[in-house]
């Protein structure tokens, strides 16, 4: 019961910081919020879309590094024709360091594509 009382208090702060910030930023610096919220929109949709895309091109690759693991550090003198993949019937855990390196790769590649210094991402 405590903890769906915290997350009522804290949607209620959150909710209040953003409205002082948008009246704040309306009222003091004429920045129309409709700008703002726009950008924010953008933003969080791009960061979606890079988002999947990792998930999408790193999954498959950890996904065989985990039955790698599976079979060969797991198991003790089973061969491939009588060991079976149950450990991918659940879900697949990763070490942290490989997602944060391919993230740093896709904001890299990104940062330096010609095509994404440009604009012209067609």
């Amino acid at each position: 019961m405590a903890r769906k009382s915290y997350y009522s208090h804290s949607f209620v702060w959150i909710y209040f910081f953003w409205t002082v910030f948008f009246a704040i930023t309306l009222l003091d610096f004429k920045v129309p919020i409709t700008k703002i919220v726009v950008i924010i929109g953008t933003f969080a949709l791009a960061f979606a879309f890079a988002g999947n895309d990792l998930v999408n091109f790193i999954g498959v690759p950890l996904a065989g590094l985990a039955s790698y693991k599976s079979f060969f550090i797991n198991t003790g003198g089973a061969t491939p024709d009588t060991f079976y993949m149950d450990s991918l019937s659940r879900a697949v855990t990763t070490d942290t360091i490989y997602l944060v390196i391919a993230g740093v790769i896709m904001a890299l590649t990104l940062w330096f594509s010609k095509k994404g210094q440009n604009g012209n991402c067609y």
